[in-house]
């Protein structure tokens, strides 16, 4: 059973999540997202767009910024409350996504201005095999 709100599955069967929302130049001076750019933090940087009060009353769920990136709602959670990423083609990616003005930035963008490419997801998967042994007689 699922546990998103019936507000959330409704924008979600709309489309109304499915990339991240166009803001305004002045949406990037909001002391915990400049905060968090200073701190050098992708994953805090995804926590307060998510929070921004431009969004509404409610955060952004993580399971919507887990669609936008291509991962698991509890990877989302992981970013957000863990070290800061250190990888420069996931940061690229994420400021790609968020559209992050890149003079924001602690690190250089890419030079090609087209849309980001969609990660691929990755998954794990676990065989077993049941093998019964049979002794050679010869």
């Amino acid at each position: 059973m699922s546990m998103e709100p019936v507000w959330l599955k409704a924008m979600i069967q709309r489309g109304a999540w499915y990339q991240p929302p166009k803001v305004e130049p002045d949406f990037w001076d909001h002391p915990p997202l400049r905060e968090a750019l200073r701190l050098r933090h992708m994953g805090r940087v995804i926590r307060a767009y998510r929070h921004h009060p431009a969004h509404g009353r409610h955060p952004i769920p993580q399971v919507v910024i887990g669609e936008w990136f291509g991962m698991a709602q509890a990877k989302v959670s992981q970013l957000e409350g863990g070290a800061a990423p250190q990888h420069l083609d996931w940061l690229t990616y994420a400021a790609q996504v968020l559209s992050i003005p890149a003079e924001l930035l602690w690190f250089r963008m890419p030079s090609d201005d087209g849309p980001p490419r969609p990660r691929p997801r990755t998954y794990t998967v676990t065989v077993t095999f049941n093998v019964t042994l049979q002794p050679v007689t010869e």
